[in-house]
């Protein structure tokens, strides 16, 4: 999560068009959740939602932000682009206009070829009256005849593509391509949350939009007014990035980014900007957790939020297709408003993640896994095994060996995956408590059985 500009998404619906198009997008949404009416969600569904947003898409869409554009609460105004774009990600879609484009396109390619139909039968009758009077022309006048014509033209035609393409064997116009660019980043400090400065410079024969995409989503990108100078972005959450300079939507430079945690971060989750926990406000022991204190604080809150443990550092050399990592942790806020106690633990790394979640056994029904670009749900699958009894510490451990992916749960295996994709370098991990919980060892394995990380 960073706080920086978005660029304006085009708009030239009516409004009526617009809510038809947003209510189709709802609709479609309700199909992927299963959870019934929207009216009926509590604020831990649009919580729930926000989660699962932000693991398939990486981008956090506040509880606020959609209630409002879902229909929860009054909102005369309409949605911010970004937010269009990103549900429109979420269920399915490459963006909003995109979904747009195919639940319009049916009627809207019948009236597209109704209209054409019209324009060339108008369009042929005048052909026709004008060939019949240029044949009389021809025949009173002697021209030569059209055949001959044809082919001069042809001839003609083929010598001055051969004459471009001589010049342009690329048929790439020079104009239009920039002759140097230029892009650094620089980070402002250590620990969270972390400022990142970008300078850019791009020199052309002419004016393009230059832009700087933060990540691999095409919705986290600064629109640039001028084609030299800096821009600054907040980085919240530690992760591993991948910015690119933009020149007319096309990639000219790329730079690797990654935020680490510096060491263990306590964040609780809150609308705009996370809460984090100083060291005064943590226990760390055996057992690494919140005070009491702060424990009281989370149980009185009038909706629970999540309280994740952060661990991401550059470890060098440790692929993901051979490692092996245990966990132990436990949820410790029993009540009405976490009757589930919804837990997930992600594994990062520089190009995915392997994302679990746990819960009470009852819960596991609206459960999903996410690995890499995949995603796993419980309303398909069988995750009963991720359901577990907080009352007590829960040990879990994952193996990968050869992309043959291996979850086990208090000594037994509740799940096997084999992986279709690369995942990278591992760079650390989060765990995080929809309420409170506390987390106990923490070690990583590499291939060769050397312990990585451990605490």
């Amino acid at each position: 999560m960073f706080k920086c500009v978005h660029l304006p998404l085009a708009n030239t619906m009516t409004k009526n068009d617009f809510q038809k198009e947003l209510n189709w997008l709802q609709t479609k949404l309700l199909q992927k959740q299963q959870w019934g009416e929207i009216a009926n969600w509590s604020t831990q569904s649009f919580e729930q939602l926000s989660e699962q947003i932000l693991e398939e898409t990486g981008i956090l869409l506040s509880i606020s932000t959609l209630k409002r554009t879902l229909g929860k609460v009054n909102y005369s105004g309409k949605p911010n682009p970004n937010t269009l774009n990103t549900l429109a990600r979420y269920v399915g879609f490459e963006n909003w206009n995109a979904a747009v484009f195919q639940q319009n396109s049916s009627g809207n390619s019948l009236n597209l070829v109704s209209q054409n139909e019209l324009t060339l039968s108008a369009k042929t009758q005048s052909n026709q009256a004008t060939q019949a009077q240029n044949s009389r022309h021809e025949k009173k006048s002697g021209f030569p005849n059209k055949a001959f014509v044809i082919v001069v033209l042809v001839c003609l035609v083929g010598l001055s593509g051969l004459w471009i393409y001589l010049q342009n064997p690329s048929g790439k116009e020079d104009s239009k391509t920039p002759i140097s660019a230029d892009f650094q980043i620089r980070k402002l400090t250590k620990g969270l949350p972390n400022s990142v400065v970008f300078s850019y410079s791009v020199e052309a024969k002419t004016i393009g939009k230059v832009q700087i995409q933060q990540d691999w989503d095409k919705n986290r990108t600064v629109n640039l007014v001028n084609p030299t100078g800096q821009t600054t972005c907040i980085y919240y959450y530690p992760g591993y990035f991948q910015a690119k300079l933009l020149w007319n939507e096309k990639v000219l430079k790329k730079q690797d980014l990654f935020i680490p945690s510096d060491g263990w971060v306590v964040a609780l989750k809150q609308e705009r900007i996370p809460r984090y926990f100083l060291p005064e406000e943590l226990v760390e022991n055996e057992k690494l957790s919140v005070s009491k204190s702060i424990f009281r604080e989370l149980s009185e809150m009038p909706e629970p939020s999540w309280l994740n443990y952060f661990y991401v550092k550059d470890f060098g050399d440790f692929p993901s297709e051979n490692f092996r990592a245990e966990v132990d942790f436990q949820h410790t806020l029993a009540s009405s408003k976490t009757v589930c106690q919804e837990t997930r633990i992600s594994f990062f790394f520089k190009k995915g993640v392997i994302s679990l979640p746990f819960s009470k056994l009852g819960c596991v029904g609206k459960s999903y896994l996410v690995i890499g670009q995949n995603r796993v749900d419980g309303n398909s699958a069988d995750l009963s095994g991720f359901g577990t009894d907080f009352t007590q510490s829960n040990q879990l451990k994952v193996s990968n060996q050869n992309q043959n992916l291996k979850v086990s749960l208090n000594g037994g295996l509740i799940f096997q995956y084999q992986i279709r994709e690369k995942l990278g370098d591992m760079i650390g991990v989060r765990i995080r408590f929809l309420g409170a919980g506390e987390i106990g060892k923490v070690q990583f394995w590499d291939g060769n059985e050397e312990l990585r990380f451990g605490r």
